[in-house]
């Protein structure tokens, strides 16, 4: 029995879906694992304004930095496997646009962010945190676009390393941090660790990464001949303002219930939205893996889509639940605090995600089949909507209508769009160039 179970898991590992979701999932669970001791850590350290604060500063750089790399991630991972000349360029080009952009947004944020919300004067008056602030930014970008490089060239089992090594160097320096500037010493130990990882890991991307998928993608379908200049950029730009907007979604909502709640309120939403942002990214991890495994292999796009509808079945719906269930547990290491504020909340997040990965699924199926205005609905009718939401729930409700104004976001269109995906997955084939 055991040799059997060593032959299939030999055997599972074999194909290459497998193998690049096995990687993505494990990078997210080492990345969860040690996150959740960084902010037990933290919460347990710093009293809950300054670590809503330092934690709302977090998630607008995430934000700044999704938005300014104009989709590059979705872009690379769904393109890459299939360019023929010159892969390193591309890398590069898509690297130079997002950072440009980002230290443009970064620079804004600091000048604009002040005078729209005095919890954000401090920027104005610590002009070395400014400057961090920024230069940040630009480095989170590259962080992110880094790990599609290595999903799209084939190097995913490396992300572990790299999103472990990250997320060490964090609880390391966390102390340090306090004891250096306790004020933001969370934003600090945040961010410090990027700049030490991402200049090693591109410098190996550079030399073995690139050099070895130049030699193996030459025979590669090349893009422009698959879809075709103006329907290509066509569907970039949808794919784009689509992503954009469900960033928004997603990482601008700490910053809202700043807005509306206060830091203090934000410091108990954000563990649990955190805690299950980071679950929601192993079904994200599967469905990124479809996306660059069937670009590199159109004719089992099926085949692939249907072992993920099964893992989704077999194990993204019996987590949530448990974590339904034991919510209060969960949060225990956070302190009582913020089991008693926030165990209906965690308990209305996670609810939400198995809603969540069936839009993962629409986004990766829309992507592969070129239905660039399906994307743009997603992301635009899930921004308008929980931003909506939010703000006529949380004011008279506080972070319960926060999450309940995420359920009814999330569920409303993932429900709306599950008889088009339940048709697609019948189809005989899944098409994988645009229209």
């Amino acid at each position: 029995m055991i040799s059997a179970a060593i032959l299939r898991l030999r055997s599972g590992f074999a194909e290459p879906l497998h193998r690049t979701a096995g990687s993505l999932m494990t990078s997210t669970l080492l990345t969860a694992g040690l996150g959740i001791g960084f902010w037990a850590i933290a919460a347990r350290v710093y009293p809950p304004y300054i670590l809503g604060r330092d934690s709302a500063l977090i998630s607008s750089m995430a934000t700044i930095a999704a938005l300014c790399q104009l989709n590059m991630g979705n872009v690379i991972v769904r393109f890459l496997p299939q360019v023929r000349h010159r892969v390193g360029r591309r890398v590069l080009d898509a690297y130079a646009s997002a950072v440009a952009l980002s230290l443009i947004g970064g620079v804004a944020f600091v000048i604009v962010a002040p005078l729209v919300s005095p919890e954000f004067d401090f920027l104005h008056r610590e002009t070395w945190l400014a400057i961090l602030y920024v230069s940040a930014t630009a480095a989170w970008t590259i962080f992110v676009l880094e790990d599609a490089v290595l999903t799209a060239l084939g190097r995913a089992a490396w992300l572990p390393l790299e999103n472990g090594s990250f997320s060490a160097l964090k609880i390391v320096i966390l102390p340090v941090a306090y004891l250096l500037i306790s004020g933001h010493g969370v934003f600090l130990a945040w961010v410090v660790p990027m700049f030490v990882t991402v200049p090693v890991m591109n410098w190996l991307i550079a030399r073995r990464v690139v050099p070895q998928a130049a030699i193996a993608q030459r025979d590669a379908q090349g893009v422009l001949e698959i879809f075709g200049r103006r329907r290509l950029f066509t569907f970039l730009a949808q794919d784009f303002f689509g992503a954009a907007f469900g960033q928004i979604a997603l990482t601008a909502l700490p910053l809202l219930v700043v807005a509306f709640l206060g830091p203090r309120e934000n410091a108990y939403f954000y563990i649990p939205f955190t805690l299950v942002s980071t679950f929601d990214l192993m079904f994200l991890a599967v469905t990124t893996s479809l996306t660059t495994e069937a670009s590199r292999s159109p004719g089992r796009t099926r085949e692939l889509t249907g072992t993920v509808v099964r893992r989704f079945l077999a194990v993204q719906v019996p987590i949530s639940l448990l974590i339904v269930v034991a919510a209060p547990l969960v949060l225990l290491p956070f302190g009582h605090a913020y089991v008693t504020h926030g165990t209906t909340l965690l308990r209305l997040l996670a609810a939400t995600s198995c809603f969540r990965s069936l839009l993962f699924l629409v986004s990766a199926m829309a992507r592969l089949e070129g239905h660039g205005r399906r994307l743009l609905f997603v992301g635009a009718a899930l921004a308008v909507g929980l931003v909506s939401l939010i703000a006529l729930l949380a004011p008279s409700e506080g972070l319960d209508g926060v999450g309940l104004a995420w359920a009814l976001a999330h569920g409303t269109l993932a429900l709306a769009l599950l008889p088009a995906l339940v048709r697609a997955l019948r189809r005989p084939q899944i098409a994988t160039a645009i229209p």
